[in-house]
């Protein structure tokens, strides 16, 4: 387990991270422009913020996948392929909104256009981790050898 919950840290923490940084310097850069580099700073970040436990979500599958039949976790690319396109493609091709809602990014607030509702938020937190978990015990109960 040390070897999955090793790739789980960095598949929840590298994304958060990434998100985190990108939020600040395009929030500085545009704060920078509009004259308020602070709260502009702090809003798209927040923006940003938002987003990761869509993420997670997204981590979770493929983690859920890996525990339980290891070759097929290359679905989980397409799991991503499908939110991305269901995301960008989506109301473009006016899809019904059962499938919209599909992909986990739908179910995040649109903040800080719109408030911000933590419900849904830790509805994805939650079935992220429910996935990750799943995905971590299907691998303890794995027999694999030990080197």
């Amino acid at each position: 387990t040390g070897l999955a919950g090793s790739h789980l840290i960095f598949a929840l923490g590298a994304p958060a991270l990434m998100l985190a940084v990108a939020g600040t310097v395009a929030g500085a850069v545009y704060g920078a422009a509009t004259g308020d580099p602070s709260g502009e700073a702090l809003r798209v970040l927040s923006a940003a913020l938002v987003q990761v436990p869509a993420v997670w979500v997204v981590a979770g599958a493929a983690m859920a996948l890996y525990g339980a039949v290891p070759r097929f976790t290359s679905i989980s690319w397409g799991i991503l392929v499908a939110c991305l396109l269901l995301g960008q493609l989506g109301p473009i091709l006016r899809l019904p909104q059962w499938a919209m809602n599909l992909s986990p990014f739908t179910h995040t607030p649109a903040f800080p256009v719109e408030s911000l509702d933590v419900v849904p938020l830790a509805a994805l937190t939650a079935v992220g981790a429910a996935l990750a978990s799943v995905g971590i015990g299907r691998f303890r109960s794995r027999d694999i050898p030990t080197v």
